[in-house]
């Protein structure tokens, strides 16, 4: 079940998407997956680079938006937090620092809770943090419960200037994209229908998700979450300010190759 087999269902000029169905291979039978029909409470599970996934999700399902919330300190509790946001909170955020129980948010509240409450499917980010799209970071463990979940990922063809924001400041970052002459944007689902077989036992269906989610981006995952984007960012507005200190100062990474070490994903 891989992203590489996928023909694309349509092709539009720049700034559009390439939208592509993940395909299911069996011998010498190739069947492709229908087309993304969600219901109220389904959840949508894609990876994050930047503000234009939020529009393309927003036209496409009209979804509640929903980020986890990450423990730095790893306190113990029967379900993490997560955040509920609206199409214009959500835009906001994808420009800000991830949330962590350090900067407690308000209104937080479980991804079981918001399912009970909500009438709209739901998109999750479950890496808790934007990426440069060229790996898959970690998955924070959010999923508790047994729920219908489809999966996307977001990954972008471009000349010169690289639409994902992963760092720097935010206000630079849009003027630049807003002038790139050329970005598209490949968009890859994967059908509930076809999600079927994968047991829901909480980290373990989720990193079964994590994998499929790397192999529709053509990619693998990496062993880096939240708190590495917090001490990166950290460490790259240090730098831009003129400082001088070293990473180790912000990070507690015992090594630099730590920050690139592959898992098996």
């Amino acid at each position: 079940m891989c992203a590489s087999n996928a023909s694309p269902i349509s092709l539009y000029r720049s700034h559009s998407p390439i939208y592509r169905p993940a395909s299911k291979t069996k011998g010498n039978a190739s069947t492709q997956s229908t087309p993304i029909q969600t219901a109220p409470k389904d959840l949508i599970l894609c990876n994050h680079t930047n503000f234009f996934e939020i529009l393309y999700l927003a036209k496409r399902f009209s979804p509640h938006f929903v980020i986890p919330i990450y423990d730095a300190k790893k306190e113990s509790q029967s379900e993490p937090l997560v955040k509920g946001y609206n199409l214009i909170q959500a835009i906001y955020q994808s420009l800000r620092i991830p949330l962590n129980c350090q900067r407690k948010a308000s209104k937080s509240h479980t991804l079981t809770q918001i399912l009970q409450k909500t009438s709209k499917p739901i998109v999750l980010f479950p890496e808790g943090a934007r990426s440069n799209g060229q790996s898959v970071l970690t998955f924070l463990p959010v999923l508790k419960e047994p729920t219908r979940v489809h999966l996307m990922s977001f990954r972008y063809d471009y000349h010169y200037l690289s639409p994902s924001f992963s760092a720097g400041s935010a206000w630079k970052y849009l003027i630049k994209v807003s002038f790139a002459v050329y970005h598209q944007l490949h968009v890859t689902y994967l059908n509930a229908d076809h999600l079927s077989h994968i047991k829901h036992q909480a980290d373990a269906g989720l990193q079964q998700y994590r994998k499929l989610v790397a192999s529709m981006l053509r990619t693998k995952g990496v062993d880096l979450n939240v708190e590495d984007f917090c001490s990166f960012n950290a460490y790259w507005n240090h730098i831009s300010r003129g400082g001088k200190s070293s990473a180790a100062t912000f990070t507690s990474r015992k090594a630099p190759h730590e920050h690139a070490r592959w898992n098996e994903s």
